[in-house]
């Protein structure tokens, strides 16, 4: 079940599919962090958290629930490594993993 962005007082939280929206921004379209952060309307700590997140969640388990749940092309590792071909931002996105290479 997609995990919905809630208000909490002062910010909002991130949906799993704006989750997945930051990964895809980040891996296909190559935006940076506060380019990603600009088209989203979030600030470049709620980016790169999630970025971290993913990682530390495809590192540790070998794949991303919020990833997974909103049907991302990046929810594991084996579809990050897929994708390795496609260009350096996913070469370099997942040599941040402890991914053989």
């Amino acid at each position: 079940m997609l995990k919905e962005a809630e208000y909490r007082g002062t910010f909002q939280t991130v949906s799993d599919k704006e989750h997945g929206e930051i990964i895809k921004l980040y891996i296909d379209k190559r935006l940076g962090i506060k380019k990603g952060a600009k088209r989203l309307n979030r600030s470049s700590k709620t980016i790169h958290e999630h970025i971290k997140k993913h990682n530390m969640a495809i590192d540790r388990s070998g794949f991303c629930a919020p990833c997974k749940r909103s049907g991302s092309q990046y929810a594991t590792k084996s579809q990050l490594e897929k994708n390795k071909k496609r260009g350096s931002l996913v070469f370099l996105f997942l040599s941040t993993l402890n991914v053989d290479k």
